[in-house]
């Protein structure tokens, strides 16, 4: 900061995209340094509504087999509940471009195109979408829970499969999260209940999670834990 943003004083910005991670990993509080950072140079560059695009860090290292903890995808669940409490910023789903074998996917293309479609929307006013399917809220509805996402285009669908892969229930307790089978119903999704206490969902809970949930305009539902209300 003190080497390459604090000497650009007062200049004049249009939006800031920012792509990093996974150096917190395993480091608590990274949606409050995020929004703090954002907080500062909004200060500094005398923009207080200066647009915010945060790109999530992509799939890395062995694909999930079985639920478990990920300190990747914290990160990512900070990403997102950062943008959704700043105002003025867009979370950026690129769950789906990662590399199991490489830290710096290759894919550089399409993380390009969806950041652009987010600084449209929250920079230049156009009406769309600026983040893609995020979660709204999940319920219990007799033996289903209900998951409905917001800022879904058209309608969401599965790849390669009739069902939704990479839900989870979980209990209050540790080790008690386990596979939930999902169907697709608009913009929302139907998880079938398996007879076991469920408190919370969870969404592409892995470093390097396997996804086929998209929406209309081809970006992906991406990381989250939500409580399930009664």
């Amino acid at each position: 900061y003190n080497g390459m943003i604090a000497p650009l004083g007062a200049y004049g910005l249009k939006g800031v995209a920012w792509y990093q991670g996974e150096s917190d990993t395993d480091f608590p509080g990274y949606e409050k340094r995020l929004s703090a950072m954002a907080t500062d140079w909004r200060r500094q560059f005398a923009q207080p509504d200066l647009p915010f695009v945060i790109i999530e860090l992509s799939g890395y290292g062995p694909p999930a087999v079985i639920p478990g903890e990920s300190g990747w995808a914290n990160v990512r669940d900070a990403q997102r509940r950062m943008t959704e409490n700043d105002g003025h910023a867009a979370f950026v789903s690129t769950i789906d471009l990662g590399d199991p074998l490489d830290i710096h996917p290759g894919e550089k293309h399409e993380v390009g195109r969806r950041m652009a479609r987010a600084m449209r929307a929250l920079a230049y006013g156009a009406v769309t979408p600026a983040s893609g399917p995020r979660i709204a809220i999940a319920t219990l509805n007799g033996n289903e829970v209900i998951v409905r996402f917001t800022d879904v285009t058209g309608a969401l669908s599965t790849r390669s499969s009739h069902v939704a892969i990479g839900f989870e229930f979980c209990g209050d307790a540790p080790g008690t999260c386990r596979y939930a089978t999902g169907v697709v119903d608009g913009a929302n999704v139907r998880l079938s209940g398996d007879g076991q206490p469920v408190t919370r969902v969870r969404y592409a809970w892995a470093d390097y999670p396997v996804v086929n949930l998209f929406d209309e305009a081809q970006l992906p539902v991406s990381t989250f834990e939500t409580p399930v209300a009664k």
